[in-house]
């Protein structure tokens, strides 16, 4: 229970995007350079391609795993070496049903909250000690995780991530606007802090289903107002 207490929402957040700023930041770059050489993605690797096509493709690659890094690196915050299989699962499913961003975050901490509880309510032989971290906790928390993904919370995601995508979508350019400027000075604030962080997590949800504008504004408000 003492762990429940101090399980600190923010501060496994914050690790996550730590965490996956680098892998932005990496296929950004290849996907950049491989339109700029008008380069597109590689359908087969038989069929021939060129060295532009090989930096959209992998440029692609890297963005299309971001989600799962982020549910990954939300359940390893939380529960250390247990809790990546799990995540990475958990993130999975939630990537195959649709639940988007919102989903693959919820399912990084639905991941380290069951392997948290397993800790605490499992005991074993001591001779099973070295099996836990490595099978027994991947294992069962992976089940249990998908499971609660596939049939309790998936739909209600889906449901609000729609709802979330079609209200964005359908706005105005005065609504545009405001919201532009509400993104720009919140990632003004603290550049590279928390403010910041957590603006960046809504937007790269947003730029996950398909609405570009957000990333673009706080891209241009983190890195040329500076």
């Amino acid at each position: 229970m003492e762990k429940l207490k101090s399980i600190g929402f923010k501060k496994h957040l914050m690790t996550a995007i730590s965490f996956f700023l680098p892998i932005v930041v990496a296929p950004g770059f290849l996907l950049a350079i491989g339109n700029m050489l008008d380069g597109t993605t590689i359908e087969s690797f038989t069929d021939g391609f060129s060295f532009a096509d090989t930096m959209t493709t992998m440029g692609g690659y890297g963005l299309g795993l971001l989600p799962m890094i982020v549910s990954c690196a939300i359940a390893y915050s939380m529960a250390d070496k247990p809790g990546i299989a799990p995540g990475l699962i958990v993130g999975m499913t939630a990537s195959g049903i649709g639940a988007g961003f919102l989903g693959e975050m919820v399912g990084g901490y639905l991941s380290g909250l069951v392997v948290i509880g397993l800790t605490a309510g499992i005991k074993v032989p001591k001779w099973m000690d070295g099996l836990m971290p490595t099978l027994v906790l991947p294992f069962l928390s992976s089940f249990i995780g998908g499971l609660i993904m596939y049939y309790v919370i998936g739909t209600p995601i889906n449901w609000l991530t729609e709802m979330l995508t079609g209200y964005l979508s359908d706005l105005d350019t005065s609504s545009l606007f405001l919201y532009g400027a509400v993104i720009g000075v919140l990632s003004s604030i603290d550049y590279g802090g928390a403010i910041n962080k957590v603006v960046f997590a809504f937007v790269f949800a947003l730029f996950s289903e398909g609405i570009y504008e957000p990333i673009t504004v706080l891209i241009l408000a983190s890195m040329v107002t500076p």
